[in-house]
């Protein structure tokens, strides 16, 4: 999730998807300097903080890395997670659905 966004932080979103569903893996990019979100962000438990422009290979190397700890996988179990509705196969469009 971007770390600004049109109506307010993407740390604010990570807080109240902490506060519902736990260990869900939450990745945090942004153009911005990283030391002035880096303390909320760990006590957050954000999964990986990157920098944009990225590559490809980055966020992919990131969403495995996070989608593979011990309580993302926990989580990912979870029937209502928000991780659990996320697509599991591509359209025609490149768009992921269930």
């Amino acid at each position: 999730m971007d770390y600004k966004l049109p109506d307010g932080s993407g740390l604010d979103v990570a807080e109240r998807v902490r506060s519902k569903w736990g260990a869900t893996p939450i990745i945090l990019i942004s153009g911005y300097d990283p030391s002035a979100v880096a303390l909320r962000a760990e006590k957050l438990g954000i999964s990986d903080f990157l920098e944009k422009p990225f590559s490809r290979e980055t966020i992919c190397n990131a969403v495995k890395k996070a989608i593979g700890s011990p309580k993302a996988a926990s989580e990912l179990s979870q029937a209502d997670s928000p991780v659990s509705a996320v697509a599991t196969k591509p359209t025609k469009s490149g768009f992921w659905r269930r």
